[in-house]
């Protein structure tokens, strides 16, 4: 998978409003508590063959946090630059020692709304089944938060030297496009994939941020 949260955005600003396909694969259905698989305000979670715990992180001035791993620390800017060659680069990137497991955040300048995901989630999951070769891809969808409408894809990709898992998540962030990627190696998927849906679970928005999205969905509210 090459630079993709690169190609996605390049591509999402020249896209037109409004998506023309439907969602093929859309999971039908789910609840914000479906995505709970593993507790992970447990004091210590079995995750494969280690034993984590987990801490709420605060993340972009305190707007929101999310529940990661604690082993997780911010990827140095040596490390990011060679993972993420362009300087269109996730702001925030946390990983585990190896590197080989990374929460990706991107704050992008693309304008949507809380109502505008689910348009946007089909917009996504078009670029990347045109941009990406796509081994398999499981789902993709809408599912709404007690506090936001956060749209998901899951999906592996191809790497030189076998294959990478991908979750995708987006919300609304100060009237911006929120994209935040999950990935690690295939052979780790069966263990980090019910820890990436839990994760997406955790994310909690400040008061202030639920208070602007709710101003700006009513009808004569504030456009963001």
């Amino acid at each position: 998978m090459k630079h993709l949260d690169e190609t996605m955005i390049a591509m999402l600003q020249r896209q037109s409003q409004q998506a023309q396909q439907t969602q093929e694969n859309a999971a039908v259905g789910m609840t914000w508590q479906d995505f709970v698989e593993v507790r992970l305000d447990q004091p210590f979670v079995q995750v494969g063959r280690e034993t984590l715990s987990f801490q709420r992180y605060s993340l972009f001035e305190d707007q929101l946090s999310l529940v990661m791993p604690s082993m997780f620390k911010p990827m140095t800017p040596q490390m990011a630059a060679l993972k993420y060659p362009s300087e269109r680069r996730p702001q925030l990137i946390y990983t585990n020692a190896l590197s080989t497991i990374n929460v990706a955040f991107n704050h992008t300048a693309t304008p949507v709304r809380d109502k505008e995901i689910g348009e946007f989630t089909q917009g996504i999951t078009q670029i990347l089944r045109r941009t990406q070769k796509i081994l398999k891809w499981y789902e993709d969808g809408t599912v709404q938060s007690p506090e936001a409408t956060v749209g998901y894809c899951e999906f592996v990709t191809p790497v030189m030297n076998g294959s990478i898992y991908n979750f995708m998540f987006f919300m609304s962030l100060e009237g911006r496009a929120l994209m935040c990627t999950f990935n690690c190696l295939d052979q780790e998927m069966n263990d980090w994939r019910p820890i990436a849906k839990s994760m997406m679970a955790s994310l909690r928005l400040s008061d202030e941020e639920v208070s602007a999205e709710l101003r700006g969905s009513r009808p004569g509210g504030a456009e963001a």
